[in-house]
């Protein structure tokens, strides 16, 4: 595998850990990755395999998930294989006191290699096996959740054995989250899907974190325990795994079997530095998967019924089709010198594609309702679909983005811990990326800011119970006010709006990356477009956590007289004094020190709102509201 860059930041509380850019672990709430990785398999193997059992970790070198099994004192031994000796080393010295020293238990044998060759060169049988690997990004990494590597874990499982592993965020990436559960289930492992939150996770936008665990043998369910009969543990309990299983698996046909197959259902663009073999592999097997999903007698139909428009070449070699390729789909060993027969049948489908399924070609993001006589459509350039921007191909965004492509600069707010979220932690910073309107935004965690320009350099960080007033590089808030009627309306209408548009974007870009995701070897533009289905995704996962936390917001009614609202949580009476409405539900006459230059800013800037204005626009909130709820 290639070389990974490591980056560990310490401060006096917490040790964050990356990979390649990627978050691994925070100390202050690995533990409830690894218990929730490791306890719930760890306890069937328990009970079901006597007097002792043997564990295997691939992956995982950090030593966190083995200080979780090394609890477990009828597991005689512990075998960890990682491809990374940098990241052992780490383990025994930096993250020792993490993982309790636990690469000096005896029972401990250590294997720098990666987990591929250590499966095929080791004949071992093991009653526990955990897979602990990184986001699956390449192909190297996606190889690691095909059809192929869990037939290799089932052989090297025990009669009654247990694999647990970490997967990808349900959330996040619902699509690839149900692909390996299929996928698992073709090798005959019986999953159970666990999913829960993880605070350092949510606020890297990482969205709920996914784990399967499973066997050859079917666990029952009077078989699931949250961990074995006398270990301790600091996070898991009966409730935490009865939480994590509460998980529907929608129904999907979706298996992975080649890693570029992960890599389109996550949005990951394939790079061009793999083998030209492992691109025919690849490519072959999708096609070919593709065509027996298909009915090739309707699509045999709907060419012949042109046949007359084809060249005489053409129409003998379409015959010659006929006549193959039914005979080489009931092949179930690939042949791979034969990929020049099946490319030549994916070029026909590429023609016919639209006398199938026309929406593909309204996928890309334009509609037209023109077409021509022959039956064929054609894109029209005239009607850009919402959210489909070139911004939005690049892996890192460089500006905030709107739904329609508007850009904005990037800014970093004010994270506050807050006991109303689950991702709760300390004071620290995060990134606005997307915009719901020009003055309201969001961070991939789904939090909500307030940034209007006439405000800078002051902005909001909005809740339902409250707005926090915050200035620029300071780490502190200054006042905490209570919620703008106005603002929430505005915020709750337009999620919800965006929230149908970007899920119909992400449907129609997924059935055009269905057909064109093996053209990603050789097509920039294509390896974009799966950089932007992942964007997408981001964005879709902000505007729901948002959403889900307003949808509790009820309007707060004003005293009478109404006073003139000047911003969220600032007000003036009849007689032009400024009055302050507290998060407490307190007015305030005295204006504190630090807020004077905004509430003098916005005084100067506030646009003039009629009281019957606001009463109205609580009025039509209100049934919105409860609209919503029904």
């Amino acid at each position: 595998m290639a070389e990974q860059k490591l980056n560990i930041r310490q401060t006096k509380d917490n040790t964050l850990f990356y990979i390649d850019g990627e978050l691994q672990f925070s100390s202050e709430d690995e533990h409830i990755y690894h218990e929730m990785l490791v306890h719930p398999g760890a306890a069937v193997v328990n009970r079901r395999v006597s007097p002792s059992w043997r564990a295997l970790i691939l992956g995982g070198g950090d030593g966190l998930a083995l200080r979780e099994i090394l609890k477990y004192r009828r597991c005689v031994s512990a075998d960890l294989a990682d491809h990374d000796p940098d990241v052992i080393d780490h383990a025994k010295t930096t993250f020792s006191q993490l993982n309790c020293n636990a690469f000096d238990d005896t029972r401990v044998s250590v294997f720098t290699e990666d987990a591929e060759s250590y499966l095929k060169r080791s004949h071992d049988v093991y009653d526990l096996i955990i897979s602990d690997f990184t986001f699956p990004n390449t192909p190297e990494t996606a190889r690691l959740f095909t059809t192929d590597f869990f037939v290799q874990i089932r052989e090297r499982l025990s009669e009654g054995g247990v694999f647990s592993m970490n997967a990808v965020s349900p959330t996040q990436h619902s699509t690839a989250y149900q692909a390996i559960f299929n996928t698992l289930k073709n090798a005959n492992l019986h999953p159970y899907p666990l999913c829960f939150s993880i605070p350092s996770f949510m606020r890297h936008g990482y969205g709920q974190w996914g784990f399967f665990f499973g066997s050859p043998k079917m666990i029952e369910l009077s078989e699931l325990k949250c961990r074995g009969r006398g270990v301790k543990t600091r996070f898991i309990r009966k409730k935490h795994l009865l939480e994590s299983l509460n998980l529907t698996i929608e129904p999907s046909d979706a298996i992975i079997r080649t890693p570029s197959d992960l890599l389109n259902l996550l949005g990951v663009p394939i790079p061009l530095n793999v083998s030209s073999a492992q691109i025919d592999r690849d490519w072959v097997v999708r096609l070919i998967n593709i065509l027996r999903s298909m009915d090739i007698e309707q699509l045999f139909d709907e060419v012949n019924r042109r046949l007359d428009q084809l060249s005489e070449s053409l129409q003998e070699q379409f015959r010659y089709l006929r006549r193959e390729l039914p005979t080489l789909l009931k092949e179930q060993v690939i042949n791979i010198e034969r990929a020049g027969q099946v490319l030549s049948v994916l070029m026909l489908i590429i023609i016919s594609v639209n006398l199938l399924y026309p929406d593909n070609l309204y996928a890309k993001g334009y509609s037209s309702s023109s077409s021509s006589g022959s039956g064929f459509s054609f894109m029209s350039q005239e009607k850009p679909t919402p959210f489909h921007s070139k911004v939005l191909q690049a892996a890192s965004l460089a500006y905030i983005v709107n739904m329609q492509g508007k850009t904005y600069t990037r800014k970093s707010v004010l994270v506050e811990k807050d006991k109303s979220e689950e991702d709760s932690g300390d004071a620290s910073e995060e990134e606005l990326f997307y915009a719901v309107s020009d003055d309201i935004f969001l961070t991939p965690s789904g939090r909500v800011y307030l940034a209007p320009a006439r405000f800078a350099p002051y902005y909001y960080r909005m809740r339902p119970e409250s707005f926090t007033l915050i200035r620029e590089i300071y780490s502190t808030p200054i006042i905490s006010t209570m919620p703008d009627n106005d603002t929430v309306y505005l915020l709750i209408t337009n999620l919800a709006a965006q929230m149908k548009a970007v899920e119909k974007t992400i449907a129609d870009y997924e059935k055009w990356s269905a057909w064109t995701a093996p053209l990603q070897y050789v097509s920039e533009s294509i390896r974009k477009e799966s950089v932007e289905i992942g964007n997408l995704k981001k964005i879709r996962n902000a505007l729901k956590i948002a959403f889900s936390r307003f949808m509790r917001y009820r309007p707060v009614k004003l005293p009478e007289p109404r006073p003139q609202r000047v911003a969220p949580g600032i007000y003036q009476d009849n007689n032009g004094n400024t009055l302050l409405w507290l998060a407490e539900n307190q007015w305030k006459h005295d204006i504190p020190d630090d807020a004077k230059e905004f509430v003098s800013k916005a005084l100067m800037s506030a646009p003039k709102t009629p009281p019957d204005n606001i009463l109205l626009m609580q009025q039509m909130m209100e049934k919105q509201l409860l609209d919503m709820n029904k």
